[in-house]
């Protein structure tokens, strides 16, 4: 039963294309999913114009492709399987969920994948209006992880007190050696916070 479970879940979040789970998956207005990235790749090949690989007569250009709905439930629906579901045990090592809107309540803790033995080393979380109160439940994972080696952060609505913890957690942690915090709202206290933390952070 579990088999069977698995196998459907995982057909229903895998890209026809490139046979992966999606990235930044869009909706085409048949409610046919493709990664952005294999759509503008097809279009690219095909004189910017992608086609609906079901043949159901629904196509869009290359240039529309970036303003399709992004499938939040897809998107979601990746979350749980991967990081809720302790019967499945996959092994991947990046998850990009960058431009979504996860916000602070589905911000995920990078020590649930090691401990539903997922060898998760990069996780992106641009643009995704996450805040101090979401980094420091970030912060506490990265004093447990192991296994963490990319954190990216860019875009958010990152503070002082973020930075804060982000520096504290660094102090403990010496598996990540990739941080950005490009774009964020941090200023010249929580950027002392950091570069302290990086004085006795010899990997980072």
């Amino acid at each position: 039963m579990a088999s069977n479970y698995t196998s459907s879940v995982e057909e229903l979040i895998t890209c026809p294309i490139c046979h992966k789970y999606f990235d930044d998956p869009r909706l085409l207005p048949c409610s046919h999913n493709y990664c952005r990235k294999c759509m503008e790749q097809i279009a690219s090949d095909n004189e910017d114009q992608f086609e609906c690989l079901v043949h159901d007569g629904t196509s869009v250009t290359k240039n529309n492709i970036n303003v399709l709905p992004t499938n939040q439930i897809m998107v979601e629906l990746i979350q749980l399987y991967v990081f809720s579901i302790p019967l499945v045990k996959q092994t991947f090592t990046h998850l990009h969920l960058d431009d979504n809107q996860i916000g602070n309540q589905g911000i995920i803790n990078p020590a649930d994948a090691d401990q539903q033995n997922v060898t998760l080393t990069g996780l992106c979380l641009d643009k995704n209006q996450i805040d101090d109160q979401a980094v420091k439940y970030l912060a506490d994972a990265l004093q447990q992880n192991k296994t963490l080696t990319e954190l990216y952060l860019n875009q958010n609505q990152i503070g002082d007190q973020g930075a804060k913890y982000l520096a504290d957690a660094l102090q403990q942690n010496m598996t990540l050696n990739v941080l950005s915090l490009n774009q964020n709202q941090i200023g010249d206290g929580g950027a002392k916070y950091l570069a302290d933390a990086l004085k006795q952070n010899t990997v980072i």
